[in-house]
């Protein structure tokens, strides 16, 4: 399971690695476009995969740690809030769209998956750790 979270590690830099370069791109040209419709699968590919590899074992933890479940439920929460506003991100600028708005828009999804990925890592990878579930010790 050490593998599973340095491999969502490595997914994290990526996806902000690929949205930086969205915006160097821009959204006017096919290129930045192309390369933003592709991130949405990715970014997709990447929360299913924590959906069904990291998530599953952190909720059955939860249930022996009334504090840790509070601290998921919010990380759930928190994680449904950015998955709805990167994919109306996606959806708006599929097509192209207005470049001020976009930067406006850019600014705070970067903002916020910024924010998620360094709490995610920060708090629940170590807790991941701590509770022993990465099969190290």
């Amino acid at each position: 399971m050490a593998k599973l979270l340095e491999e969502l590690k490595r997914e994290h830099l990526a996806l902000i690695d690929d949205l930086r370069e969205v915006h160097k791109l821009g959204i006017v040209n096919i290129e930045g476009r192309n390369k933003l419709m592709s991130m949405k699968n990715i970014l997709l590919d990447h929360m299913k995969k924590e959906d069904q590899h990291l998530y599953p074992m952190l909720m059955k933890e939860s249930e022996k740690d009334e504090n840790f479940k509070v601290a998921l439920d919010f990380f759930a929460s928190n994680m449904e809030q950015i998955s709805k506003q990167a994919l109306v991100f996606f959806d708006k600028y599929a097509d192209g769209g207005n470049e001020k708005e976009f930067l406006i828009d850019y600014k705070n999804l970067l903002s916020c998956l910024t924010e998620r990925i360094d709490k995610e890592e920060k708090i629940l990878f170590n807790e991941f750790y701590k509770r022993g579930l990465s099969g190290e010790n």
